[in-house]
C-alpha cells in the first residue's frame, strides 16, 4: 500500500486539472475507508465548493454504473479509475464493487466541503460563549460598515481625558502624512494580535530637531561659500525649517560626497564625508524616536479598542478569525488544547484547495490540526492525512493577506507531485506562456515547470490555437484603438462576442474599455461585473415597495402598491392583493416570504433579501440593510470586460489581455511596513517619507516588500495569460509596464478558428417585453441612456423625472392629482424640486384639450417596455384606437436634446411597426416646462 502520499502537495499550474486531483483524493479517501464526514475540505470561493460536491456526487454515481453507453461519462470513469490505481493503488474492479457502498456511505453523512471562512464561522459558533458571543452572532459581510460600528463604539467608550489623550495620539499619528483619523482607528485593529512586536522597555533615542538644523545649515554656508560650486550644489539641501527638508530630495545625502555636484568641490571641504555622516545618523535617530513615541502608546489604546469592541454581536470575516485565533490560543483559563482536542477528534483528513491563497492567520489556525495528524501518520497507514494543492505562480491576493511562500515552507518536508499537462489552453498558448514566464520566473525563488499538451486530449481545441501580441504607445486613446481593433478582427472572423473576454487592471478600466466598445462596436454587447445595491435589483424593489405598502398611511398606499404591480409586470387594471403584515404576530422574514411566494420570486436577489430578513427584528431594520447590500452584478451580454483578478479560477475561448491605461497608484494604504524571517512577522516600521535613506534596516525590509510586490505584478500577468483557450490577444504598452515584466515582442501566430463547443441562441431582434416577465432574462440587452445621463443639472435632473411619475401616476394610474403632488413633493422636495413648476406643467396637461381627448378617448398604457436592435427602452405612453392606429408619446421636460429625442421616438416607431406592420404609427414628443407646453409630431 502506498503511504508517501499521505502527506502530499500538489503542484497544479493553470489548467491542469486541479479540481480533478483534489476531487480524486478524496475518493481515494472514502475508498480507504475514511468516514466522508471526518474531511475536511476547504476551499476559498461557494462556487469551488459547489463544484467539489459536485464533482464527488457524479464520480460516484459513474463508478458505479456497470455498462457505460455514454462515451463522455466511459471516458471519465476510465480516467478517475487509471488516477485511483496509478496514485493511490486502488484496484479498479475493488473501486467499482465498493461504488454504490461509498455512494450511500457520502449522501448520509455530514460532508465537510466548506469554504475556510465558514469553517471558522462553525468553530466560533460552537465555543462562541468563551469569547462573550451569542450562539446567533451576525456575520457582516461589508467590512468598511463593520469598521465604522467598531470605531463608534471604540470612542462611545472612552472618557473626557480619554478622548484629548487620543485626540493627540491621532494628531502625532498623522503628522506629514495624508492619512485619516479613521485609518489610526483601523491600525488599532490590525495590530490587536501584534502587541509582542511592541517593546514597552525600549529605550527612547534622543533627537534634537535645533540643532540638527544647525549642522544643516552649517555645512549648507560652507557649500555656498565655495566658489567653484553649481547652482545644483547650492539648492541642495534644503534648511529653512526641518518640515521642508523632511520633504525634499535627500539624494545628496545617500550619495554624501559622491553626490554628482558635491564631486567637484569635495576636496574643498575634507569635512563634507564626515558632516554628511553624521547628519545621516541624526536623521536615523529622528525616524527612531518618532517610531519609538508612537509605538509606545500603541499598546493602551489597542487594548482600549479591543475591550470597547469585543462584545459586539455584529461580526466581519477578520473578526471572526481573530476571535477564533483569540480561542484556539488559550482564552482565559482555558488552554488551547481544550478547544484543539474537541475540534480534532471529527478531523482525520485535511484537504485545502488553492493553498498559495492561504493567509497566516489562516495558517495559524490551521496549523495545529495539521500537526496533529502528520504527528499521527506513522502509527496507522492512512487512518489520517493532509493533501495540499496550489500554484505559487497564481498567488495574486497579498493585498487581502495571502502568503505564497507559506506553500513550500509548510510543505517542505510533504511528498511532492506536479500535474505537467495543461487541459484548457491551445498547445501555440501553452508554448508561449512556456517560453515568456520561463525567463520571467527566472529569479523566482521556484522554479517554473513548464507545461505540456496532452497527446490524447479530450479538448475541444485541440487545434494550434491563435496568440497575438500588439505593442502601442503609453497614450490611452491608443491603447483603447488597438483593443478596438481586436475585438473587431475577431467579430470578423466570426467569434461570437459571448465568446470574447477582455481582462484589464482596475474596475475604472473595465469601465472606460466598456464604454468605449459601446460607442465604436456596439455589435460586441460589452458588459462588466460591478458591486451594486441590492436595493437597485427588480426583486429587491418589489419587496421592499411590498413592505412600505403595508407600513405606509392610507393617502400613500396606491404608490407603493402601484410601484410593487409595474414592477411585477402587471398591468394598470390588474387587480392583485398585496399581502398583509402585521408586525405583532409575523416576523419581517415570513413576510418577505409571502411577497416572493406571491410574486414567484426565486432568484438570488430575492434569497439575499430573504436572509437580511432572517436577522432583523423589525421591518424599519431590514428596510436599513436593504439599502445598505451590496452583491456582485454582472450582466453577460456579450463580450465580458473583467479585472484579471475576478478572471481567476475561470477560463474563455478567446481573451484580449489589456495593459492598465493609466499610471499605477504609489500610495501605500498601510501605514506599517512589514518584515518577516520567513512566515514570522518579526519587526513593524512605521512608514516616513525618505526614512529608507538614512536607516539600512528599513531599507531591506522596504526592498522585500518591493520584490513581493513585483513578484505578484509577475502573477498577476501569468493568471491574465492562462484564462486563454484557443486566442490569446495582448494590447500591452511599447515601453515599461508590461512589456518591460515580460519582455514582450510584437508577434502574431496561428489562426483565429471557430468555438466548436458553443452553443448559441439565436439573437432577438426585438420583442416586446410582456407582463410577468420582468424576472426572465432577456437576452443581449443595453438599456437606453436617458437624457438624464448627459445632464448634470442635477435640478433639472430631479424635475425631469418627477414629471414622469406625475404623469404616470395621474393618467396611468388614475391617482388624484393633488395626492401625486403630495407624493412627490414628499419624495423629491429634499433635492431642490421646482414644486410651482411641477404643478403648472401637470396643469398644462390638463388644460390642453387635444392630449386629454387622446387620454380620455383611446385605450392608454403607461411605461411600455421593449427590446429592439439589442437595445431595451420603455415608451412613456402607448395609445391604440382599438383599430388601425398607434400614438407613441414621449415626456420631455426640456428642449435642449432635440434632436437625439427625434431619434428616439423614431426608434419606438420603427419597433412598432415590427410588431404591426399594417398599423398606421405616429410618433411624438410633448415638451412640458413651466407655462410653456408644446407638442412636436415626428
Amino acid at each position: 500500500m502506498d503511504t508517501k502520499r499521505q502527506c502530499m502537495a500538489l503542484k497544479a499550474s493553470a489548467g491542469s486539472g486541479k479540481t480533478f486531483a483534489l476531487s480524486v483524493r478524496f475518493l481515494a479517501l472514502l475508498f480507504k475507508g475514511a468516514n466522508p464526514s471526518e474531511i475536511l475540505t476547504l476551499t476559498f470561493t461557494k462556487k469551488a465548493t459547489a463544484e467539489m460536491k459536485e464533482r464527488i456526487l457524479d464520480y460516484l454515481k459513474i463508478l458505479q454504473k456497470e455498462n457505460l453507453e455514454d462515451e463522455k461519462e466511459k471516458e471519465k470513469s476510465q480516467n478517475i479509475l487509471k488516477e485511483l490505481e496509478e496514485k493511490y493503488r486502488l484496484n479498479p474492479s475493488f473501486v467499482q464493487n465498493r461504488a454504490q457502498e461509498i455512494y450511500q456511505r457520502f449522501l448520509n453523512a455530514e460532508i465537510r466541503i466548506s469554504t475556510i471562512d465558514a469553517f471558522f464561522q462553525s468553530i466560533l459558533r460552537k465555543f462562541c460563549w468563551f469569547v462573550g458571543l451569542s450562539a446567533n452572532f451576525e456575520v457582516n459581510e461589508d467590512t468598511k460598515a463593520h469598521q465604522q460600528q467598531l470605531n463608534e463604539s471604540f470612542l462611545s467608550a472612552l472618557n473626557n481625558e480619554q478622548l484629548e489623550e487620543l485626540s493627540v495620539f491621532i494628531t502625532q499619528c498623522l503628522s506629514y502624512d495624508s492619512y485619516t483619523s479613521d485609518s489610526v482607528l483601523e491600525w488599532l485593529r490590525f495590530l490587536k494580535n501584534k502587541l509582542y512586536l511592541f517593546d514597552p522597555n525600549k529605550k527612547d533615542p534622543v533627537f534634537d530637531e535645533e540643532r540638527f538644523l544647525e549642522k544643516l545649515r552649517s555645512l549648507n554656508q560652507q557649500i555656498q561659500s565655495v566658489e567653484t560650486a553649481s547652482n545644483e550644489a547650492k539648492k541642495a539641501i534644503k534648511c529653512d525649517d526641518f518640515r521642508e527638508f523632511l520633504n525634499s530630495s535627500l539624494t545628496w545625502l545617500e550619495k554624501k560626497s559622491e553626490y554628482r555636484y558635491f564631486k567637484k568641490f569635495k576636496d574643498e571641504i575634507p569635512t563634507l564625508e564626515s558632516e554628511c555622516e553624521e547628519i545621516e545618523n541624526d536623521l536615523k535617530r529622528y525616524y527612531e524616536a518618532r517610531e519609538s513615541a508612537l509605538f509606545k502608546k500603541f499598546p493602551k489604546f489597542i487594548q482600549l479598542y479591543d475591550k470597547a469592541t469585543s462584545k459586539i454581536q455584529s461580526l466581519d470575516f477578520d473578526a471572526i478569525k481573530d476571535k477564533v485565533h483569540a480561542l484556539l490560543n488559550g482564552y482565559e483559563e482555558m488552554p488551547a488544547e481544550f478547544f484543539y482536542f474537541r475540534l480534532d477528534s471529527r478531523i482525520a483528513h485535511i484537504l485545502i484547495d488553492e493553498f498559495q491563497d492561504t493567509s497566516l492567520n489562516d495558517y495559524k489556525i490551521l496549523a495545529p490540526f495539521i500537526d496533529e495528524i502528520k504527528a499521527g501518520i506513522g502509527q496507522a497507514k492512512w487512518h489520517r492525512s493532509v493533501f495540499f494543492v496550489g500554484d505559487v505562480k497564481q498567488s495574486i491576493y497579498g493585498f487581502r493577506g495571502s502568503f505564497s511562500s507559506l506553500f513550500e515552507s509548510v510543505s517542505k518536508d510533504f511528498y511532492h507531485d506536479n500535474l505537467e499537462f495543461n487541459h484548457r489552453s491551445s498547445p501555440l498558448i501553452i508554448n508561449y506562456v512556456n517560453t515568456i514566464f520561463k525567463k520571467a520566473y527566472q529569479n523566482s525563488p521556484t522554479a517554473y515547470l513548464e507545461q505540456k499538451y496532452p497527446k490524447a486530449s479530450s479538448n475541444n481545441h485541440a487545434r494550434d490555437g491563435y496568440v497575438k501580441v500588439s505593442l502601442v504607445a503609453d497614450e490611452r486613446e491608443l491603447l483603447l484603438k488597438q483593443i478596438l481593433q481586436e475585438a473587431k478582427n475577431l467579430l470578423e472572423h466570426r467569434i461570437e462576442p459571448k465568446d470574447i473576454t477582455l481582462l484589464c487592471a482596475t474596475n475604472d478600466d473595465a469601465l472606460e474599455i466598456k464604454n468605449y466598445l459601446q460607442e465604436n462596436l456596439s455589435a460586441i454587447r460589452p458588459s462588466t461585473e460591478s458591486s451594486a445595491k441590492l436595493s437597485q435589483f427588480v426583486e429587491s424593489k418589489i419587496i421592499k415597495n411590498a413592505l412600505e405598502y403595508v407600513l405606509a398611511e392610507e393617502p400613500y398606499k396606491p404608490f407603493y402598491k402601484h410601484s410593487v404591480l409595474k414592477l411585477a409586470g402587471y398591468l394598470h387594471d390588474d387587480v392583485i392583493a398585496l399581502a398583509g403584515f402585521n408586525p405583532k404576530k409575523e416576523s419581517v422574514a415570513g413576510f418577505v416570504w409571502k411577497v416572493m411566494e406571491l410574486f414567484e420570486l426565486y432568484t438570488e436577489c430575492a434569497q439575499i433579501c430573504l436572509e437580511l430578513a432572517v436577522g432583523c427584528e423589525d421591518a424599519n431594520e431590514f428596510l436599513e440593510k436593504l439599502e445598505a447590500k451590496e452583491i456582485a452584478s454582472f450582466k453577460a451580454e456579450g463580450a465580458q470586460i473583467m479585472t484579471i483578478h475576478k478572471s481567476k479560477g475561470m477560463q474563455f475561448p478567446y481573451v484580449i489581455v489589456c495593459e492598465r491605461l493609466g499610471k499605477p497608484k504609489t500610495n501605500n494604504s498601510n501605514q506599517f511596513l512589514e518584515e518577516y524571517d520567513g512566515t514570522e512577522l518579526t519587526r513593524l516600521y512605521y512608514r516616513m517619507k525618505n526614512r529608507e535613506v538614512v536607516d539600512k534596516d528599513y531599507a531591506r525590509a522596504l526592498d522585500k516588500e518591493e520584490a513581493a510586490k513585483d513578484h505578484e505584478e509577475t502573477n498577476v500577468y501569468y493568471v491574465a495569460f492562462t484564462r486563454a483557450e484557443l486566442g490569446l490577444i495582448v494590447v500591452a504598452k511599447d515601453k515599461k509596464g508590461m512589456r518591460e515584466k515580460l519582455d514582450l515582442a510584437p508577434l502574431e501566430e496561428g489562426e483565429i478558428a471557430p468555438v466548436i463547443s458553443s452553443q448559441k441562441e439565436p439573437l432577438i431582434k426585438s420583442v416586446l417585453i410582456k407582463p410577468h416577465a420582468y424576472g426572465e432574462q432577456v437576452q443581449e440587452i443595453e438599456e437606453e441612456p436617458s437624457d438624464y445621463e448627459k445632464n448634470n443639472d442635477q435640478e433639472a435632473i430631479n424635475f425631469g423625472i418627477a414629471l414622469h411619475k406625475g404623469l404616470e401616476y395621474q393618467y396611468a394610474y388614475r391617482i388624484p392629482k393633488k395626492s401625486v403632488l403630495e407624493y412627490l413633493n414628499y419624495h423629491h422636495g429634499f433635492y431642490g424640486l421646482d414644486y410651482q413648476a411641477l404643478e403648472e406643467s401637470l396643469e398644462l396637461f390638463e388644460n390642453d384639450a387635444k392630449i386629454q381627448a387622446l387620454f380620455k378617448n383611446l385605450a392608454l398604457r403607461g411605461e411600455v417596455a421593449f427590446l429592439f436592435e439589442g437595445v431595451v427602452s420603455r415608451i412613456d405612453v402607448l395609445l391604440w384606437d382599438k383599430g388601425q392606429n398607434l400614438y407613441v408619446l414621449d415626456y420631455k421636460s426640456s428642449q435642449n436634446y432635440q434632436q437625439s429625442h427625434k431619434v428616439q421616438v423614431s426608434h419606438y416607431a420603427a419597433f412598432l411597426q415590427t410588431q404591426a406592420p399594417h398599423f398606421k404609427i405616429q410618433a411624438g414628443i410633448i415638451y412640458a416646462h413651466k407655462r410653456l407646453l408644446e407638442k412636436l409630431w415626428v
